[in-house]
């Protein structure tokens, strides 16, 4: 799984007063990007691929965001369900060992 777009952080200088407000916040004088500022037609390498073309590439781009973020969901609600039937194989195996030590 790519994490090439998860957390996007592209940058781009900030204005003399927001990059104050920005130091002052503790950011580093820089503004990501959102998606909808990278889908933005005005980023189109339009000298080599045409709008449609780059509508279907944010399009799809967005898709493969989702799913990434959803088998992430689902990576963990496997392991917490890993560590629930852990968790039961260990009860049922303390269990059987009270209960064939109590018919010795």
């Amino acid at each position: 799984m790519s994490n090439m777009f998860l957390g996007t952080a592209l940058t781009k200088p900030l204005s003399s007063q927001a990059s104050k407000e920005a130091s002052d916040s503790g950011e580093a004088g820089r503004a990501a990007f959102t998606l909808d500022d990278l889908d933005l037609p005005s980023n189109c390498p339009t000298d080599v691929v045409d709008l449609d073309s780059w509508n279907l590439m944010c399009k799809l781009r967005r898709e493969k965001i989702r799913s990434e973020e959803r088998i992430a969901q689902l990576v963990t609600e496997l392991a917490e369900t890993e560590e629930v039937h852990g968790c039961l194989w260990l009860f049922i195996i303390i269990i059987i060992i009270i209960s064939s030590s109590s018919l010795l």
